[in-house]
């Protein structure tokens, strides 16, 4: 019941139905809920207005979010496409460029191979013409590598999974590397291993580059001394994998090592124009950046530790290699 006074009568009647003259009454005075207060009921009518208006506020709120989520998705969407078509504009102007500068170099090359065949043996201009040509080589084999650079940049490099040999990479890297050192008082070991499983799964070739051009840095830096390659494997978790291995690859040297300060962007081809300015010692960075990209591609890892003046190391780690 609503509050307000309310009277109540009572009456009794006896089993033949006589009703009782006197009668009995009495008063119960209710006071008012809270909801029956009009203050209340007006604050209680605000806060449902309150309450709707916050509603209809965050909704729109919530609109206006989602629209400009719209739009960043959209402004993304469209960057991404222009990243695309702007990473496939720059691989074809490298690949355009490439063949710019490699047609000149070529046809130099055979001009000089052609005065070479016309002089014969003359010494004094036989040495000339070999710089020629292998000064041309040199030019074609950066300009390779800088689109090849451009084309692991731009995820367009397949890679392979095939079963290839270890011992059968050392062998072929040992040969490449005892060839390159000459007649330098340089040493070169090659050590393998108790554990290595010599026939793995993998792309081999890109793997085999990755090793050729750490060893290239390493030649290049050490002009006495030693050069080491080892490789080893290491169970992959716990001892149910039988099947998969970590392969870890290490190249030492005892070469003019590597500052300090370079050791963070070795492997960054950007830097270029710091590391030559502020080491005369510095190479184009080229090489180095391509090992590390094949390594990001086999999800694998590159690191390097180096004592300025007292040689570097190499670690090529690829993990959960199957056999």
């Amino acid at each position: 019941l609503d509050g307000g006074v309310y009277e109540f009568v009572i009456t009794a009647s006896n089993g033949d139905g006589t009703l009782c003259e006197s009668q009995v009454s009495f008063i119960i005075e209710k006071e008012n809920s809270f909801f029956e207060n009009p203050a209340a009921r007006i604050g209680l009518l605000v806060l449902i207005l309150i309450a709707l208006a916050l509603m209809i506020i965050g909704f729109i709120m919530l609109q206006k979010k989602i629209k400009k989520k719209n739009i960043a998705l959209e402004q993304l969407s469209k960057e991404h496409e222009e990243a695309v078509k702007s990473s496939s504009a720059k691989n074809d102007y490298l690949a355009n460029m490439s063949n710019e500068i490699k047609t000149p170099i070529n046809a130099m090359m055979v001009k000089a191979e052609e005065l070479h065949n016309l002089i014969g043996d003359n010494e004094s201009y036989s040495d000339i013409i070999k710089s020629i040509y292998n000064t041309g080589n040199d030019i074609i084999g950066k300009v390779d590598d800088i689109i090849l650079l451009a084309k692991i940049e731009a995820g367009k490099v397949d890679m392979i999974k095939a079963p290839y040999s270890i011992s059968t990479m050392m062998y072929d890297l040992s040969e490449i590397v005892i060839q390159k050192i000459g007649e330098r008082s340089v040493k070169f070991f090659v050590e393998i291993g108790e554990n290595v499983t010599d026939m793995v799964i993998g792309d081999s070739e890109k793997i085999k580059d990755i090793l050729k051009r750490i060893l290239d840095n390493s030649i290049k830096f050490t002009k006495e001394g030693s050069i080491t390659l080892s490789v080893d494997c290491y169970a992959y978790g716990d001892k149910a994998h039988h099947d998969i291995v970590n392969v870890v690859f290490t190249i030492a040297d005892t070469g003019i090592g590597i500052q300090e300060e370079r050791l963070e962007s070795l492997f960054e081809i950007y830097n270029i124009a710091d590391n030559v300015k502020n080491n005369p010692h510095s190479g184009n960075g080229v090489g180095l950046a391509i090992a590390k990209g094949y390594a990001d591609l086999m999800d694998g890892e590159i690191e390097v530790e180096s004592s300025y003046g007292a040689g570097s190391t190499f670690t090529f780690t690829l993990k959960k290699v199957d056999l």
